[in-house]
């Protein structure tokens, strides 16, 4: 067995060799991807839809997560339609009674929510949508005090506000169709009640021919 190790020994260190140097390529490349995740995708956002089962209000909802190992500062979060940013920064500062030099900082390893009416942020893309009804795509974005970017697809976000302006397009046809036969049923009582107007001032006339053709003949009688 040592003959055998012995005399193959330079095959030996050469495989360890190779083994050595494949799993620093991989140490590296784990190290360089993990790097990468967090130097520049510090934040993790998930945008969601949600629906109070109480008082039955629909709001947007983002969860921002720092992933980082730091603390981070935000400078800036909202959406994004049509390279338009739509930022709410200052109206989460609001809505939490902060001050607008306040800073908005997430801890390492925690997040924060940022709640918005749906008619809010609806009324914002149908203006940058100009009166179009079908809606593209929306991103969800936060950046930090950095200028780094973390932008998502906010496909729920984009579903319910097409279903909103959906939903307010059938119920402005059944209103358009509704005061349509509202009309139409006024002026057909309109005209029902000119017809009988007619009618009655028919039988006025013939009432009023009768009573003098009936004096006429009184008159011939004596």
């Amino acid at each position: 067995m040592s003959d055998i190790i012995i005399n193959n020994l330079e095959i030996i260190f050469t495989l360890a060799f190779v083994l050595i140097i494949l799993l620093v390529i991989v140490a590296i490349w784990r190290i360089g991807a993990l790097f990468k995740f967090f130097s520049q995708t510090k934040f993790h956002i998930v945008p969601t839809a949600t629906t109070d089962p109480i008082t039955k209000k629909r709001t947007f909802q983002l969860n921002v997560y720092n992933r980082h190992m730091n603390d981070l500062r935000i400078s800036s979060l909202g959406y994004v339609y049509q390279k338009n940013n739509i930022d709410f920064y200052n109206k989460y500062l609001e809505d939490h009674g902060l001050k607008p030099t306040d800073k908005l900082i997430v801890l390492s390893r925690d997040f924060v929510t940022f709640k918005l009416a749906h008619s809010d942020l609806k009324h914002l893309i149908s203006d940058i949508n100009k009166g179009k009804l079908k809606i593209k795509q929306i991103y969800a974005y936060v950046t930090d005090t950095q200028g780094i970017t973390s932008i998502v697809k906010a496909t729920e976000t984009k579903k319910v506000i097409q279903q909103i302006i959906n939903d307010e397009k059938k119920e402005m046809k059944r209103s358009i169709k509704a005061s349509k036969i509202a009309d139409q049923n006024a002026l057909n009582q309109i005209n029902k009640q000119k017809r009988l107007e007619k009618k009655l001032l028919r039988k006025e006339k013939r009432a009023k021919f009768f009573f003098k053709l009936k004096n006429i003949f009184r008159k011939k009688s004596k």
